[in-house]
């Protein structure tokens, strides 16, 4: 993970990964980074063998409907992502980030109403987290609601002045919002910090309008990502 993740050192990261699930095919977290990096890389029918296997060691665990949730959201199967989201989270549970990630799915399905309510669930199970409050504020923004999201936003802003606020993440508001350049700007600094999310910007759907750019060419690069050209 560190390797991967901090060097961005993406052959090194898969042999670790290799090794982990060799020396212990019951590996969870093993098949989980490995599920991660095929993700990352656009490896799609790979990752749903590894999220597959997840749920086969763990049948009872929401891990392996959230990996096939979110398999489907990077490949832009709404549909199947939101039914893996309804599934995982069926029963009550206060696993915010499993409702952070069923908004992202809601909103980018054009359900933008659900998506609020989901962004708003997963804010109060964990108020402390700017992360979702993100959420709440990309969903606003997909919906029209520019006041709300805009508002959201600032307070974002206001919060990264003492705490932790992911760039990459800042990113998916503004664009969303359709500003391009301070997308550009929050992605640019995601790369210079080490931002963990940073990995999965070739896959995210969220900035699919960007792929025609230079800029975005330009961060593939520098992280050093298999599929740069």
């Amino acid at each position: 993970f560190a390797i991967l993740n901090g060097e961005h050192d993406w052959e090194t990261g898969l042999a670790y990964f290799r090794r982990a699930v060799e020396t212990n095919p019951d590996s969870i977290p093993g098949h989980f980074w490995m599920e991660t990096y095929y993700l990352q890389t656009r490896r799609f029918d790979d990752a749903l063998a590894e999220a597959q296997i997840v749920r086969e060691l763990e049948p009872h665990s929401i891990l392996g409907w959230h990996l096939l949730a979110w398999i489907y959201f990077h490949s832009k199967q709404y549909d199947k992502a939101i039914a893996a989201h309804a599934q995982m989270l069926a029963k009550p549970s206060p696993y915010s980030f499993g409702y952070f990630t069923y908004s992202c799915a809601l909103r980018m399905g054009g359900n933008f109403a659900e998506a609020i309510d989901k962004a708003q669930q997963a804010i109060e199970f964990q108020p402390e987290n700017p992360m979702y409050q993100i959420g709440l504020a990309a969903a606003y923004a997909a919906a029209g609601k520019r006041e709300e999201a805009e508002k959201e936003l600032n307070e974002i802003l206001i919060i990264s002045a003492e705490k932790y606020v992911s760039p990459y993440l800042l990113a998916t508001v503004y664009i969303t919002l359709g500003d391009r350049e301070k997308t550009f700007e929050q992605l640019e600094k995601a790369v210079e910090i080490h931002d963990t999310w940073t990995n999965w910007v070739t896959v995210d759907p969220q900035f699919e309008s960007l792929r025609d750019d230079a800029r975005y060419e330009e961060i593939l690069r520098l992280i050093k990502h298999p599929l740069a050209k």
